[in-house]
């Protein structure tokens, strides 16, 4: 039993050293320039699929995501909900506070992420 538990706080460690070092990354900038998520939403979201152009639109999700992006009144709030986000999940499984919801909140981010992306040209991982 000692040895599951010692797995499983390095799996948790490790996966909010992740998030925790990309919400901090985006917080500090980083890479040289502010982080916005406008890019990611009205660029990154066409999706893909084996022996499609990849000018093609796949992703059944992506006028959602465009929106997004273009809603000037939004997009801070949603850049300050990944920020936060990230910092907060990696903190919380880092520190080991409430661990199931913040393993949650990563997972339900990291899929939304996943399905903004669409990405099944290399398969489904």
């Amino acid at each position: 039993m000692a040895g599951k538990g010692r797995g499983i706080f390095l799996l948790r460690v490790i996966l909010g050293y992740g998030f925790f070092f990309a919400g901090i990354d985006k917080a500090l900038a980083l890479g040289g320039a502010p982080f916005s998520a406008a890019g990611f939403l009205t660029h990154a979201t066409g999706g893909s699929w084996p022996g499609v152009d990849a000018k093609t639109i796949v992703n059944p999700t992506h006028d959602f995501w465009v929106s997004l992006g273009n809603n000037a009144s939004l997009m801070p709030l949603i850049n300050t909900l990944v920020v936060v986000g990230e910092i907060a999940i990696g903190a919380c499984l880092i520190v080991g506070l409430a661990t199931r919801f913040s393993g949650i909140m990563g997972a339900v981010l990291t899929g939304l992420f996943y399905v903004a992306n669409w990405s099944f040209s290399t398969g489904l991982v």
